[in-house]
């Protein structure tokens, strides 16, 4: 599992040109084909709003490929944790493994949705 730190949370704040795409997924803490295959889905998702919105076919590509990269890398799903949350934007990207379990979510927006992750910094959460 990934620690998310308050510098983490001031990364995700920082000011964006572009869309800014958060993802949030529940995962098996013991790792599972399934979960893979759900962020699968999940970036075509991603890719289908990002065509909506108007970006390019190719820029859409370039901009899920780090995602993408995580479905097919065996070794990130041996300790996925219970959640897996994913910041993409133009030129940035982030995973986090997470102890906490999140309903599916997609948001495609000017800054990225991280008050999900908030419990994590809190003194109650088991880590």
């Amino acid at each position: 599992m990934d620690v998310v730190t308050n510098q983490d949370l001031e990364l995700l704040t920082r000011e964006r040109t572009g869309i800014c795409v958060s993802l949030y997924l529940r995962t098996h803490p013991s790792g599972s084909e399934q979960d893979a295959m759900n962020l699968n889905n999940m970036l075509a998702a991603v890719q289908e709003e990002l065509t909506a919105q108007g970006m390019d076919r190719q820029a859409v590509r370039s901009f899920v490929r780090p995602g993408r990269a995580l479905v097919s890398d065996h070794a990130f799903w041996q300790a996925p944790g219970r959640g897996l949350a994913l910041f993409l934007a133009d030129g940035f990207f982030r995973s986090y493994r997470v102890p906490i379990a999140f309903d599916d979510t997609l948001v495609a927006a000017d800054r990225f949705l991280f008050n999900p992750l908030l419990p994590l910094l809190t003194e109650e959460t088991d880590y």
